[in-house]
């Protein structure tokens, strides 16, 4: 698995989380409205089907679902670098 399949999966697993708490609110046609996609749409996110979904995409998500993303890059302590991602629900 790529960083980057690493990094939307965890980025699905962080929407998912917030879909569930939603979720006892709101009904999937209702968040599809906030996140700007369609019911389906949701569906797939809860089952982690995450291929029609980019990096950005998820960015945007998470944005609209009101948290912020902070991207901090520095050196490498490996040969090859690596993606972290860590996530507050606070």
């Amino acid at each position: 698995m790529t960083e980057i399949q690493k990094l939307k999966q965890k980025l699905g697993f962080f929407i998912k989380k917030i879909i569930e708490e939603k979720s006892l609110t709101l009904n999937q046609t209702e968040i599809a409205k906030i996140i700007n996609v369609t019911q389906p749409k949701v569906s797939h996110l809860l089952k982690m089907q995450l291929q029609d979904f980019g990096v950005e995409r998820l960015f945007n998500i998470i944005n609209l679902f009101g948290y912020d993303i902070e991207i901090k890059i520095e050196p490498s302590k490996q040969e090859e670098g690596v993606i972290q991602c860590f996530m507050g629900m606070g």
